[in-house]
């Protein structure tokens, strides 16, 4: 079964909004670095904002002190995430009927191996958050907090649509475990 996408049962899911910027995959003992790093007046031609807000592919993994960050789309629409069993879906609500049929079409999108982009993340937290790239603590945005195995994951991305859905599903797939010392 190596390489398929394995569901959970549960069609359970957790969302993230926008304040209008892209999205970030942010290792959760990094969260605190993160926000000093895009500083109080953030601008998006310049430093650390500038640099996710640059885009122009779905998805891109950069370092980021020492850790690595994943950037997920410039579109501000909603994320949903879907846990697998070695990862999880994102997926982005572009049209769909319902919340029920845009994670009915990813997981079929999924299966099928098809992907527009791809990279290798390393997690060495035990605990990610997905968030717009403003994104602090208490901020009341929703944000999706996930705890993952450390390791490297493999993140596979596309643009899918059929007559009823659109969406971008970026999926993430641990395909090795890290050691992580304890603190």
């Amino acid at each position: 079964m190596e390489g398929r996408t394995r569901f959970v049962a549960s069609l359970e899911v957790n969302s993230a909004s926008s304040l209008g910027g892209p999205y970030v995959l942010v290792q959760d003992d990094r969260m605190n670095d993160w926000v000093r790093g895009i500083g109080p007046d953030p601008d998006p031609k310049r430093g650390l904002y500038g640099r996710v807000c640059k885009g122009g592919s779905l998805i891109e993994r950069f370092d980021f002190e020492g850790s690595e960050v994943l950037r997920i789309s410039d579109e501000p629409s909603d994320l949903l995430w879907r846990s697998l069993f070695d990862g999880g879906l994102v997926v982005q609500w572009v049209a769909a009927e319902s919340e029920e049929d845009l994670i009915r079409f990813a997981e079929t999108v999924a299966a099928r191996e098809v992907w527009d982009e791809s990279c290798v993340l390393r997690i060495r937290s035990s605990s990610v958050t997905i968030m717009d790239a403003l994104g602090r603590p208490g901020d009341g945005e929703a944000k999706i907090v996930e705890r993952l195995e450390p390791g490297d994951y493999q993140v596979d991305a596309c643009l899918a649509e059929d007559d009823d859905n659109e969406a971008l599903i970026v999926r993430l797939r641990r395909t090795s475990s890290l050691e992580v010392p304890a603190e």
